[in-house]
């Protein structure tokens, strides 16, 4: 190989290299990809599936009352436990409702742009039996939760400095809760079973610029695959005038 051709291959090797060094596109969180081909706005950009969700939450009440909530869902199923102590009722007691996620209208979308879209839908059914009716109660819960605003990366923040958190910025935040009851007589299996919509609630809350938001860890960030973390502390007054304090953390895990 002359001089010449030499050249010409270092040359095209700088011009393929260069952009993936000048976009930051090392590895910057805990389970990146060591080195890619696209920036980390190329990956983020785009729509995403809720893979896998957890949350942890323990609210303390007046400093006593503890209530220990813990939320999961995959693709399809989701399941919540509720534990209270005993300072609260009678007993130690725990409440699990299982149900189902609606995925293919679940989605988190960020555009290129900075704005986001983000959609959760699920459903559980609660189901009861009365011996002395010889009935079957079913109430079936739908509840959905629609939110958009913008999205941008973090840099230079703390003790991050490579763009290792997201920062969600919320406009709007919709929710829509649908309740219906279905009874069943079991000596009578012919009839048709018909839900009675017991009530439907929309409420929609809107935001001024930076009023509520939401910043994310980035544990990692791949083109087909990012996961989230997002620590929890909120303290708030109740309408009774008790003193709510929350602590836990979200987890995500997002895939395409």
């Amino acid at each position: 190989m002359d001089a010449k051709k030499r050249l010409t291959l270092v040359v095209l090797g700088i011009i393929i290299m260069l952009p993936v060094v000048t976009t930051g596109c090392f590895k910057k969180g805990n389970e990146d990809p060591f080195m890619s081909m696209y920036t980390r706005k190329a990956r983020m950009a785009g729509t995403w599936k809720f893979a896998e969700t957890e949350s942890f939450i323990r609210s303390d009440i007046d400093g006593q009352n503890v209530i220990l909530t813990t939320t999961t869902s995959n693709d399809t199923k989701w399941t919540q436990k509720i534990e209270i102590e005993a300072s609260i009722t009678s007993s130690d007691s725990t409440i699990i409702y299982t149900g189902t996620v609606k995925q293919d209208e679940s989605y988190l979308r960020f555009t290129k742009h900075g704005t986001f879209f983000e959609n959760f839908v699920y459903e559980y059914i609660i189901e009861d039996y009365n011996e002395d009716t010889e009935t079957t109660t079913k109430r079936r819960y739908y509840k959905s939760s629609y939110s958009t605003g913008t999205w941008n990366f973090l840099a230079g923040v703390d003790d991050y400095k490579n763009k290792e958190r997201v920062a969600l910025v919320y406009e709007v935040i919709t929710s829509h809760d649908l309740y219906g009851i279905t009874t069943i007589r079991d000596d009578d299996e012919e009839a048709t079973a018909i839900e009675s919509i017991q009530y439907i609630r929309d409420s929609s809350w809107y935001y001024a610029n930076g009023e509520h938001s939401m910043v994310w860890e980035l544990l990692g960030l791949k083109n087909k695959e990012v996961k989230m973390h997002r620590p929890v502390y909120n303290k708030f007054s109740s309408t009774n005038g008790s003193i709510i304090t929350e602590q836990g953390y979200y987890n995500q895990r997002l895939t395409r």
